[in-house]
């Protein structure tokens, strides 16, 4: 390389560290002095903190100039004075032509030694700062190793102390807070607007990490925990930091609204990953304070999720169109494999709908659903288009995009009949006829199986919840559902699950228990099966007769062969119902029936039949089926515990007065 090309390179190169990275460095390291003591810093361990007592005697020198913006820091620090004559201690073919007064006239700046010293750290840093931000570029919450140990440092050890100020995740608020109030100043340089975003964004992105990474540790434990132990483990290490992000001192949410009107794509898009971890569970305080903030006519967290989907949408279309043009001019393709690339997007904004209405938030879920305030459109009919679009191109990758939509419609029509009808409208029972089809063939496609049974068993959950009997209308209903769903992939499916289920059976004497795929499976026969029951209850027929009616179903067919005999009789001693009276939230009084699946060889007695159905207290036969087999699960531990304490040959009797 010559040493014009070497010398462009520098240049290049140090004109990106004076105009990018050292306003954004000196910006963060004066909002930083505003909220966290120079003490802190200080007391922290060198072996975990050297860079930051590196960088708090830096920051100094800004704070005790009180210079007030990135401009007056470059001019304050000489940055352009340096810069050109650092360029030409750089012309090495000209070094030694430079005369001695010149030479005089640069060493002021530093010595030989001093300088090579200098550059080698210099250039450490700049290769690792210009790596970590290229990586940074597209995620959303990691970008690599330098990024983590930035969250690393802004993560408190212990949430749940009481002087919530002292916490750095609490001081990041104040920070972006600081930073929304700068970008209003008119009259900012272009070059201190765009790094007045970057720290925004990179604020939003440490924020949403601290609370991330505990839900990403939590969720690598969800198979192995019991649901009382995954709610224990979520008390302890998520929702302290959810409560300290919720504290009206913070004032957190209306902060991110207020992002997410910004003009910046990318810092919108940061607003909803925040939401989407404070939301987390279904956590009841933010989604009252979004439901209030939503009721004071505020749409944007809905217009921002509605922008996310219809450029989904667009997408997803713009594939479908490259992919008939594609077998167009090639008639030998055996099949056209349209899929839509995965975008952390959209996955995001659709998490975000499951949390929001997570607990059945009717004013949310009505909010969803308002055309005239959504422009005549509403999310619920997008998200069921979209799942509409990825199942038809069904692949390995666009499976995490259709179990969050699938999962989205089941939050956003549990117990809300509006919502039902406008999902049914937008083609969901072709979408899980479409799901279940593909059963068959996602072996070709290359799709994992337990992912695709997760999915499976959600998409019989959401046709559960458009069945449930929560409207005088919702027999019209059933009656649209019966007309389109295919009940031969229905079924076959169900002989599929029933298939593995006995596989797993076989397997499991090597086991010490239940496995979560064979939990999945049995749950997924049995909601197939109260799927047929609850159709057969609205067409007063018996389920037996429904199923046998149809010439298209293998039980015709194979004039039950022993295994779906075997399979029917199973489900048939495995499912147990009750009728539910209560009134919906219009005041309307239901009478229905509540199917769950239950052990033929436990007995239930009057006295605990009474105090079951006494203690089931919600208002929808869904969210009474939860209390009930929460009860009966109750009912199950305490009998074994008696049954221990009875075979235990020593007894200790505590009484307390």
């Amino acid at each position: 390389m010559d040493e014009k090309t070497e010398l462009a390179k520098i240049t290049k190169r140090l004109l990106y560290i004076i105009e990018g990275v050292i306003p954004l460095l000196s910006g963060l390291c004066q909002e930083l002095s505003l909220h966290i003591p120079v003490t802190e810093f200080l007391q922290l361990d060198s072996k975990k903190a050297q860079v930051a007592k590196n960088l708090i005697t830096k920051l100094m020198y800004f704070y005790d100039q009180e210079v007030g913006s990135v401009l007056e820091q470059m001019q304050e620090m000489e940055c352009i004075k340096n810069f050109n004559s650092l360029c030409d201690l750089y012309r090495s073919s000209e070094l030694n032509s430079i005369k001695e007064p010149e030479r005089q006239s640069l060493s002021y700046l530093l010595s030989k030694k001093d300088e090579d010293f200098l550059n080698q750290q210099f250039q450490t840093f700049i290769e690792n700062y210009a790596k970590a931000y290229e990586n940074m570029e597209n995620l959303p919450t990691s970008g690599g190793q330098k990024f983590n140990e930035l969250l690393k440092f802004f993560t408190d050890e212990d949430y749940n102390r009481g002087d919530m100020q002292s916490l750095k995740v609490y001081k990041l608020v104040l920070v972006l807070r600081t930073l929304i109030e700068r970008q209003k100043e008119l009259g900012l340089h272009c070059f201190e607007r765009t790094n007045l975003e970057k720290m925004t964004l990179t604020t939003l992105r440490l924020l949403h990490g601290i609370v991330h990474k505990k839900i990403l540790e939590i969720e690598s434990k969800k198979d192995s925990l019991k649901p009382p132990e995954l709610q224990k483990e979520y008390e302890n290490h998520i929702k302290p930091i959810q409560t300290i992000l919720l504290d009206e001192r913070a004032d957190f949410i209306k902060t991110l609204f207020e992002l997410l009107h910004h003009s910046n794509d990318d810092i919108t898009y940061q607003v909803l990953a925040c939401l989407d971890v404070l939301l987390y569970l279904g956590n009841e305080e933010a989604q009252k304070r979004i439901s209030d903030i939503n009721e004071e006519q505020d749409q944007s967290l809905i217009m921002q999720v509605q922008k996310i989907l219809r450029r989904a949408q667009i997408n997803l279309n713009k594939a479908k169109m490259q992919g008939m043009s594609t077998q167009e001019e090639s008639s030998s393709l055996k099949g056209n494999k349209r899929s839509i690339e995965v975008d952390e997007r959209i996955t995001v904004a659709l998490d975000v709908l499951v949390w929001i209405c997570d607990g059945q938030q009717k004013d949310m879920q009505d909010a969803l659903s308002n055309r005239e305030k959504l422009n005549g459109t509403d999310i619920v009919s997008q998200v069921s288009f979209l799942l509409l679009g990825v199942v038809e191109s069904f692949t390995a990758e666009s499976l995490k995009i259709a179990q969050r939509a699938v999962q989205a419609l089941i939050e956003m029509c549990a117990g809300n009949y509006k919502n039902q009808e406008i999902a049914i409208k937008g083609q969901v029972i072709i979408s899980i006829n479409s799901i279940l089809e593909k059963e068959s063939s996602i072996s070709q496609a290359k799709i994992n199986f337990p992912s695709f049974l997760a999915l499976k068993l959600s998409s019989l959950e959401l046709l559960n919840v458009m069945l449930e009997e929560i409207d005088e209308q919702s027999s019209k209903l059933a009656t649209w559902i019966m007309q389109q769903l295919s009940l031969s992939n229905l079924l076959n499916g169900m002989l599929k699950s029933w298939d593995y289920y006995l596989t797993c059976r076989t397997a499991k004497r090597y086991f010490c228990s239940e496995t979560p795929l064979e939990r999945q499976t049995k749950n997924s026969l049995l909601l197939a099966y109260h799927t047929l029951r609850r159709i057969s209850d609205y067409e007063g027929i018996c389920v037996d007769k429904l199923v046998m009616d149809d010439e298209k179903n293998w039980l015709y067919i194979t004039n039950l062969d022993s295994k779906a005999e075997k399979m029917w009789q199973h489900c048939k001693s495995w499912s147990k119902s009750i009728e539910v009276f209560y009134r919906t939230q219009n005041d309307t009084a239901i009478l229905t029936r509540v199917f769950f699946p239950y052990n033929p060889h436990k007995h239930l007695n009057e006295k605990i039949k009474d105090t079951l159905l006494n203690n089931i207290k919600r208002d929808t036969p869904q969210e009474k089926l939860v209390d009930l087999l929460e009860w009966t699960k109750q009912i199950k531990l305490i009998k074994e515990q008696k049954k221990k304490l009875k075979k235990s040959p020593k007894r200790i009797i505590i009484s307390f007065s």
